[in-house]
């Protein structure tokens, strides 16, 4: 990771970046995030860092930069899509960091990834602490609380409700990873009823839809994750794996 959010102005820089690291170290994964001035216009397949093919490994876009055509094309290919939010990922787009956005919209963020395909996530900061957040919100211009999930106190950092949701956010995702992958086992074992109930659980469209179509009822999250769980248990004694 030795640049980031580079415009396209910068690519030629990037590449032979790049390819130095993979000729001195080719086992070592190349990861690169990717803002506006690396994905604006994005035409349907073809976004502007599509130029960079063959010199990334970790593709690593704003929610609101992602391509799909373009980087299922990169994941068949064996590299890794990851995503992240920071000050560009505001409304209607979901966040971890916002102070002032509905507490749904942490934890549904992760349910985006895993419906997405998403294997990764990358944050900038969760101490950014240049001034003091207790007392002024806006740690970062532009966004309250962007870069300070946490908050500083006299015995070490305080907790937030963003830090708790995210955190239940990944646990929801490896709820879906967990019933993604027991599916095929059961699948393989000739269990295609139990299969076809971790399938439909999977199926989170009355969570998220898209990037930018999701429910902010928490209802509806948690009731979701009931049926995920107990799909999970039946699985687990079918399988006489450890429950989840």
């Amino acid at each position: 990771y030795v640049i980031d959010e580079p415009g396209a102005k910068y690519f030629d820089q990037v590449k032979q970046i790049f390819g130095f690291v993979h000729r001195v170290a080719p086992r070592l994964k190349r990861l690169l995030t990717y803002g506006y001035g690396a994905s604006r216009p994005i035409e349907p397949g073809k976004p502007v860092y599509a130029e960079l093919a063959g010199y990334v490994d970790i593709h690593v876009p704003h929610t609101d930069c992602v391509e799909p055509i373009y980087l299922d094309q990169r994941r068949k290919a064996g590299e890794e899509i990851w995503a992240y939010v920071c000050i560009s990922a505001q409304s209607p787009y979901l966040n971890i960091w916002g102070v002032d956005y509905p507490g749904t919209d942490p934890r549904v963020l992760f349910w985006q990834f895993h419906r997405e395909r998403i294997t990764g996530f990358l944050y900038w900061a969760i101490t950014y602490w240049e001034k003091n957040p207790w007392e002024d919100p806006l740690t970062y211009p532009g966004g309250n609380s962007d870069g300070s999930m946490l908050y500083p106190g006299e015995s070490g950092p305080v907790d937030s409700l963003r830090w708790e949701t995210t955190r239940d956010g990944i646990e929801d995702y490896d709820y879906l990873a967990l019933a993604s992958q027991w599916a095929e086992k059961l699948r393989a074992a000739g269990n295609t009823a139990l299969a076809a109930q971790l399938d439909a659980v999977c199926d989170v469209e009355d969570v998220t839809r898209s990037w930018t179509e999701y429910t902010r009822d928490p209802a509806v999250v948690l009731a979701h994750r009931r049926k995920l769980g107990e799909a999970l248990s039946k699985a687990a004694l079918a399988l006489g794996e450890t429950g989840p």
